[in-house]
């Protein structure tokens, strides 16, 4: 369907629209194929709640660091979970550290009966705040994902973050080693090697590379997009 739409472009899209608004990089990427120019394409279109989840407290005490690996999102074949828990159970040490997924969706009695997973259904936002504050790093396995909000709130959320390499927000929100590691998507060897790489990092680091997702958060708000927007109309 993209490739239909790329083909197509100079009879439909670029007669119907001046300008396209797109999340990130990835979305820049398949809009200059449609053919419109730079000077086309606006960023970002895509904001979370920064002030709510900014307003978590981020992590500056070691030896209370929360040992919480936290999953948002749909439990479904896309996120990928299947492919994180069948990694994770054959964590040898996972150094007392604990998988949360938070969500509902038809995979649901799939991801029963593995070690060190706690389950729990999905919620408003503001508790899913308080659930990230009690957490120590946010983690996002999908198989396929053209963005993923959820990684621009756990960035907010001053949380280190391991995503697979196909989420469009990777781009923007997580830089590899410096506040979280990315891995190959349904690949259960390299999820498991950045898991055990990041939970066996020293508890400062962790609270460093928390600090840098907070700092990386900020590249998008919702002031940004309301500029952008504006821009055009101007």
């Amino acid at each position: 369907m993209q490739w239909f739409n790329v083909l197509i472009s100079r009879f439909r899209h670029r007669r119907w629209f001046s300008h396209l608004f797109v999340s990130g990089e990835p979305q820049v990427t398949y809009a200059r194929k449609l053919g419109f120019h730079q000077e086309q394409i606006l960023m970002h279109n895509l904001s979370a709640d920064v002030d709510l989840f900014s307003g978590i407290n981020l992590k500056k005490a070691e030896n209370e660091y929360p040992r919480r690996l936290v999953f948002i999102g749909r439990f479904s074949k896309e996120k990928g979970l299947l492919y994180l828990l069948e990694a994770w159970k054959t964590i040898p040490d996972r150094q007392n550290w604990k998988l949360v997924l938070i969500g509902n969706g038809p995979d649901y009695a799939k991801l029963k009966g593995y070690p060190d997973v706690e389950i729990k259904d999905f919620m408003p936002q503001e508790e899913l705040a308080e659930e990230l504050e009690k957490a120590g790093a946010f983690i996002l396995p999908s198989v396929t994902e053209p963005w993923a909000l959820v990684i621009h709130e756990a960035a907010c959320a001053g949380l280190p973050i391991l995503a697979s390499d196909c989420c469009g927000a990777v781009s923007c929100f997580v830089k590899d080693g410096e506040n979280g590691f990315l891995f190959k998507p349904a690949n259960k060897r390299s999820i498991r090697k950045a898991v055990e790489r990041f939970i066996r990092l020293p508890e400062l680091q962790w609270i460093q590379m928390g600090r840098r997702s907070r700092e990386l958060s900020e590249r998008i708000t919702p002031s940004k997009v309301a500029d952008c927007i504006l821009t055009v109309l101007k």
